[in-house]
């Protein structure tokens, strides 16, 4: 502990009597009453410690309950927290953990060594009382020698009798005088609480931005994990949109293939309308033949009926058998165009079931790329909806944020002016006072070593008194080096308090950098982005123009199919429609020759029974009977050739019926294709509903981003503030040590030690730890 000795004058000073009758007021005015000194004033650190960190733990509660209101925790972050357990993704958080940690061991030392130092200052309380006592009784001896050896002592010095009384009005003055520095130094140290009071709260307030500094340095890793989620998402997503743009490609491709098959199909089909032109033909001009062999028929029924009973029935005869070889060979040629007909149509219909299932592919192929291209713009129609409703977000979130920060900022500016107002106040009131109290320490110093040489004189008279006081003013001496010894202590650790706090800052600044950097380059990222989303509109509007022309090309294909169909199916209905007619008509007709044949026939046997005689007549009849014969076997040849033709067509309706269940299937995979659809949509939507939600963040940080620098600034301001306020101490701490150099220096007198000095010295202690405690 430091002592100073008193000022000289001062209440509790020993005073020697010089007379019974001269002496007695000044005695009184001067004797020692330790009733009437002024009591230390009890400091309870501990005790403040508690509220402060009472306060500051109710202050916090409600903060929390706030932000937890705004921002709603999981279940499974109640669960982290309960169990106070660290996720994976903050392993790095260790380090920070194992360092606040040591913070706090810094801090319970720095509290023991404030309670040790208490307990010093305790102990050397009791101590000065032991000494004050001690002083009470050597002074009381000191009292009743000199009265008992006034006259002897103070005999030369009577004739100066008018220059004691000067000195004793003198020092009633100073003790008056000293009084009032008393009171005015009472005065000061109130300021002083009062400037601690506010260094603990802005402490506190330390205390706190740091807290939400790193809540909002453990939200920023969240974010950082968040933007990396999204990248990976959104390159997974670029990958698909590449998959899609290689699949188009492969399906025009296919349609280019489709659409040279179709041409080719189409140009079979005219190839097959020509030859079925020229069938048509063909059938018309042997239906011709058919009539008019019909009619040359007729005129041999005729011709043979008139000339049936005439002498020249031989050239009859052979009339009709050249006519029947004609007919037959006519016979034979409508066998064989009949034949090359039926195969003709054959192959048309199988070109035409080709033709067919070609466009049925082609309808299949276009209509998934149909469905490809749906997918393609609904995806890219809601992401653009996406992008206009966050960027909407983005700058309605902007100016509110704009609007909130400028506001606090102005409100923080005026406070912070208000105080700097108040402390600059203070300050130069301290500066005053602090003036006006040096120019009268200095006054009273003159007048104290005035009457320091005035009491040299009486200095010699009990020299063994004198010799215990000065052991026990080298024993204060060493207390008072070894109080500045911890004094010196305590600016020492105040000195690493500052560099630590300096470090502090330094590594602060380098984490906003990096928090900057980190910053820029989610914006860089972000506008590469933006970047790519108008890329991806230009594409979008190639693919849609490429789109319109292929589903114009696409509908003027599918029209002409269906035309061409359409024409085939007529056409191919009314050739079976004209090929069941001529059937029936041949079959008519074939009919009618039957028994047209039986008529002749039993003519023939009337005519042979009347002419029997006639060999030549018989030999003619019988070869005209095997080329009936040979008519009738060909007639019944082209019978089972129609049958054919009948399961041929009954074979064709069975592929017509086997292509129908096809296109029933083909409806089925396309039903199965749009679920497929509905669900990718689906998820689509769920991965724009996950976007949304790292957008919001995104902004979250952003907004922490903003406090965070303006609580940054706040805390450069509280920096320079505290430091402002430790240089001043530090000033107090040398002119402390320059005014007890000088009272060392300046007398070696005995003096009491003063209780209000002490008290101040005691004060000025609890600051330093107290700072000390606030840097650490």
């Amino acid at each position: 502990m430091n002592h100073f000795p008193s000022a000289p004058g001062s209440p509790n000073r020993a005073n020697i009597a010089l007379d019974n009758h001269d002496l007695e007021t000044p005695k009184r005015r001067l004797s020692l009453n330790l009733n009437d000194l002024p009591r230390p004033q009890t400091t309870q650190p501990q005790a403040q410690n508690s509220d402060f960190l009472k306060k500051t733990v109710e202050r916090l509660s409600a903060e929390l309950a706030v932000y937890q209101q705004k921002i709603p925790l999981t279940n499974e972050e109640q669960a982290r927290i309960s169990n106070s357990m660290l996720p994976d993704w903050m392993n790095h958080a260790h380090p920070i953990q194992s360092l606040l940690i040591a913070y706090d061991m810094k801090l319970l030392k720095c509290q023991d060594k404030a309670q040790e130092a208490n307990n010093e200052i305790q102990r050397l309380k009791e101590e000065r009382n032991k000494l004050i006592k001690e002083n009470e009784g050597l002074f009381n001896e000191l009292q009743s020698a000199v009265k008992g050896n006034a006259e002897q002592i103070f005999m030369p010095y009577k004739h100066a009798t008018e220059d004691d009384n000067d000195l004793i009005e003198t020092n009633a003055l100073l003790t008056e005088e000293n009084s009032k520095l008393n009171s005015q130094v009472e005065r000061v140290l109130k300021e002083v609480d009062k400037l601690k009071a506010a260094v603990q709260n802005k402490a506190s307030e330390v205390f706190q931005i740091n807290n939400e500094y790193s809540s909002l340095k453990r939200q920023h890793l969240e974010l950082n994990e968040s933007y990396q989620f999204l990248q990976n998402h959104n390159a997974n997503l670029q990958q698909e949109y590449d998959n899609l743009k290689n699949t188009w490609k492969t399906l025009e491709h296919d349609f280019e293939l489709q659409k040279s098959d179709y041409n080719r199909v189409l140009r079979d089909n005219k190839s097959l309308e020509i030859a079925l032109q020229e069938g048509k033909n063909e059938l018309d001009m042997l239906s011709r033949n058919i009539y008019d062999l019909e009619n040359k028929l007729r005129e041999i029924q005729q011709s043979y009926q008139s000339e049936l009973w005439s002498v020249m029935l031989k050239g009859i005869l052979e009339r009709k058998s050249m006519e029947l070889e004609k007919l037959s060979n006519d016979h034979n040629q409508l066998i064989k165009a009949t034949k090359s007909i039926e195969q003709r149509m054959v192959e048309l219909g199988n070109k035409e079931i080709e033709a067919f299932q070609a466009v049925q592919n082609s309808i299949l192929k276009v209509e998934e790329t149909l469905l490809e291209r749906d997918k393609a713009l609904a995806l890219e129609q809601q992401s653009q909806q996406e992008i206009k409703r966050l960027n909407d977000r983005f700058a309605k979130h902007q100016l509110k944020w704009r609007e909130k920060i400028d506001q606090e900022l102005t409100q923080m500016d005026a406070k912070l002016s208000q105080e700097k107002k108040t402390l600059k106040t203070n300050l130069m009131n301290a500066e005053l006072r602090n003036a006006e109290l040096n120019q009268e320490l200095e006054r009273a110093k003159r007048e104290k070593r005035a009457l320091e040489t005035e009491y040299e004189k009486l200095r010699s008279a009990p020299m063994t008194e004198n010799t215990q006081i000065k052991d026990k003013m080298e024993n204060l001496h060493r207390l008072l080096n070894s109080t500045q010894r911890e004094r010196d202590e305590a600016v020492n650790q105040l000195q690493s308090s500052l560099v630590t706090w300096n470090r502090r800052e330094n590594s602060l600044e380098r984490e906003m950098d990096n928090m900057k950097s980190q910053l820029d380059d989610i914006y860089r990222r972000l506008r590469n982005t933006q970047k790519e989303n108008e890329d991806l509109k230009l594409e979008k509007v190639q693919l849609q123009d490429k789109f319109s022309s292929l589903e114009v090309a696409f509908q003027n294909q599918n029209d002409l199919a269906s035309t061409i169909e359409q024409k085939a199916k007529s056409e191919l209905e009314s050739i079976m429609k004209s090929y069941k007619e001529k059937n029936n008509s041949l079959q008519g007709k074939l009919d009618r020759l039957q028994i047209e044949f039986d008529r002749m026939n039993k003519e023939y046997q009337a005519t042979m029974s009347r002419q029997q005689s006639l060999k030549e007549s018989k030999t003619m009849s019988s070869n005209y009977e095997n080329l009936l014969k040979e008519a009738v076997r060909r007639e019944r040849s082209v019978c089972l050739e129609l049958e054919k033709v009948k399961g041929e067509m009954v074979a064709a309706i069975t592929l017509k019926d086997h292509a129908i269940q096809n296109s029933t299937d083909q409806k089925i995979i396309i039903t199965k294709l749009q679920a497929a659809v509905r669900q990718q949509e689906k998820q689509i939507t769920d991965l724009n509903k996950e976007i949304d939600k790292l957008l919001q963040t995104k902004n979250n940080a952003n907004h922490e981003k903003r406090n965070l620098l303006k609580q940054m600034d706040v805390l450069n301001v509280e920096k320079d503030r505290i430091l402002k306020e430790l240089n001043a101490a530090t000033n107090q701490i040398d002119d402390l040590k320059k005014y007890t150099k000088n009272v060392f220096t300046g007398s070696e007198s005995f003096d009491y030690m003063d209780q209000e000095d002490d008290d101040d010295l005691q004060r000025e202690i609890d600051r330093i730890n107290n700072l000390i405690k606030i840097n650490s």
